[in-house]
Order: C-alpha cells, then structure tokens, then sequence
C-alpha cells in the first residue's frame, strides 16, 4: 500500500511539474500564414514613402513572404484625396509613394486592399509639426563580444548620437523616435588594358551593417526646452571607412499610439534577462481589417514628421588606434580579388547615382 501510494505521489509531482512548464512557455505563438504584417510611414518629406506587406509564414525562423498584388492608397482626410502606392519589385518587394510630401495638422490614413479581397485600413493620424533636431556626432569605442571559442576580444565600433532641445512648449500627445542608416562611397579597382572601362564609384546603402538602435522619447517626462540625446545606431569599424560614409539620423515626431506600440517592440527586443521579460510575440499595430475590425494586422503605418541630419566621415575621422582597422576591401596583394571591385553594382543596394544630399 504505501509503495502504490509512492508511485501515485511520484505521478501527481510530475504531472504538477509539467503542467507548470506549460504555463511559463515563453515560445512565441505560430504564425497565422493568412496573416498580414504591415511596416512603413508617410512623412512630411517628399518620399519615396515606402511600404513593406508580407505574411508571417514561419514566424520562429521569420520566414515571411511578400504580399503581391495588392491596390494600396494613402488618404488626405483633409482635403479629401487619394495618393495610389506603386508596387515595386528591385531591389526588393515594396510599395512606394513618390513626390508627396505630409502636411502637418493634416489628417491621413491608409487603405489597403489585398488581391483576396480582403480590406485594411489604418487609424486616422494627424500629422505633427516636425521638432528639429541639433546636430548629429559619432565616436568609436573598444567593444568587447564573445568570439567562437566564447572568449571575449575586444573590436572597434562607431556610435551615432543625436542632439536635441525639446520646443518651449512641448506639443500634447506626441513623442519621440528616432532611427539611422549609413550610406558609403566605393571606388573600383581599374581593369588592366588600354581599352578598359574607366573604373566607377558607386554608392552603397548599407543598413545591414548598422544595426540601429530603438530609442523612444515621452517628451512629457521633460521640462519645455530641455537638451535631449539619444544613441542611435552602432556599426562595426572595417572597409566603410575606406573612401567616404554617410551616416544618416533622422528624428521623428510621432504619436502617442505609435509610441505606446514602439515601447511593446521596445520590450520584447530589449529584455532584461530575467523571468519577468515579456515573451516574444506578434504585436499588432494601428491597422485592421475593415470586414472585422477585431483583426488586426501585424506591424504599424506611422505618420510621422522627420528631421534629417547627415554626418561624414572617413578613414581620418577615427582614433589614431582604431585606422588601422580600415583595411582595403580590394586587396590586390592577394591571388584572388572579389568579383565586386571591379563591378560595384553587385553590392546590394548599390547605385551609380549620387544622391542628392552627398556633398
């Protein structure tokens, strides 16, 4: 008797321990392939505005297919017109608003119709008045990260910091976020023979080499005309330096609904690393489905006023400890050169054009 009451102990503990493994599963939940995850803005510049649809697929392994097809306007509630997205295929799939520029106090929204005839729209959001911004600095560090054998070696990084000061009287119900990307110039090597090609530069747009850095700001927390900062963006010191980087900050004026969904992102990709972190989830944003409006989309269309600034730099720019670090992408001393120094336009993201604001 008392070793059957043992074994029915023994059972009940383990069907109490796991019964309590599976309240505390932090796994974020499958995906809904039907679903649409929305991500994009319009703002008070002139574009190109653009627009990312794709359903989640395998959300673990983010896994996401481009939605295709689709008729996507942008609304002036205003002045009671319609802007139609073009749907673009190179370098990537997007929908792209060009040559139209936000008006701040007018209201917008955004609709979306998708080829299963299945609608969205998103809320109704005015546009705030842009608060500029001070200047735009970076400096580099020593970073230490853990390398394959879990050892910690130190590597140089670049950090960008904004500089701001708040307006007198701080607008009711908007806030702050900020976001950067770098742009670097790279020249070709010259191809050997008297009826080569001249060699060209292109410019590379490269956020894959910068990981920016989700920074939000409650303007309420703050006195009226109080200096504010925030550290934007990060990135690896190597060949971007060579020639010539831009690195690009932008400060957006938002809303309080868009705020209140960038502190859910904040959270999830930030935690903590403790039990009480939020678990990774699929946060729904500002669109629904107009057939039900209980069925919110994935993601966020924000209207936002933005201020731009740019920062150059160069090999000369860092610590005399750090350029040594600026080793040549094309080393010629080696058997084999990359493809890509004597055709630039095989970098992704990659143009001949210049853009406009390179100086």
């Amino acid at each position: 008797m008392n070793h059957l009451l043992r074994i029915f102990t023994g059972l009940l503990g383990l069907l109490t321990v796991w019964g309590c493994i599976r309240e505390i599963s932090f796994e974020a939940p499958e995906a809904d392939s039907d679903a649409l995850v929305v991500s994009g803005s319009f703002t008070n510049l002139s574009g190109p505005h653009v627009l990312r649809l794709l359903h989640p697929g395998d959300f673990e392994t983010r896994d996401f297919s481009a939605v295709v097809g689709a008729q996507v306007h942008l609304v002036d509630e205003t002045e009671g017109r319609s802007y139609p997205f073009a749907e673009r295929f190179v370098p990537a799939h997007r929908y792209q608003l060009d040559s139209v520029s936000g008006i701040p106090g007018h209201i917008y929204h955004l609709e979306i119709r998708l080829n299963t005839g299945q609608a969205y729209r998103s809320s109704s959001d005015r546009m705030p008045e842009p608060i500029p911004a001070d200047s735009l600095l970076f400096d580099d560090r020593w970073v230490q990260h853990p390398n394959a054998e879990g050892r910690l070696v130190q590597t140089p990084e670049a950090f960008l910091r904004i500089y701001s000061h708040l307006p007198a009287q701080i607008p009711a119900d908007v806030c702050l976020r900020w976001d950067s990307d770098l742009t670097f110039l790279f020249q070709e090597l010259q191809l050997p023979g008297p009826f080569a090609p001249a060699a060209r530069q292109c410019f590379i747009n490269s956020t894959n080499s910068s990981q920016q850095l989700l920074e939000i700001l409650d303007p309420g927390d703050y006195q009226g005309g109080a200096a504010i900062s925030a550290e934007i963006g990060r990135v690896r010191i190597n060949h971007i330096f060579e020639s010539r980087v831009a690195f690009v900050g932008r400060q957006r004026v938002i809303s309080r609904e868009a705020y209140e969904y960038w502190t859910k992102v904040k959270s999830v990709v930030e935690p903590q690393g403790t039990i009480f972190d939020p678990p990774p989830a699929r946060i729904a944003g500002n669109v629904w489905q107009t057939q039900n409006p209980g069925q919110r989309a994935l993601g966020l269309f924000e209207i936002a006023a933005v201020d731009t600034l740019i920062r150059f730099a160069n090999k000369g720019s860092l610590s005399l400890d750090i350029r040594s670090y600026v080793a040549p992408y094309c080393n010629t001393t080696q058997s084999t050169i990359k493809s890509e120094c004597f055709n630039c336009l095989t970098f992704p993201n990659s143009t001949l054009l210049k853009p406009e604001w390179w100086r």
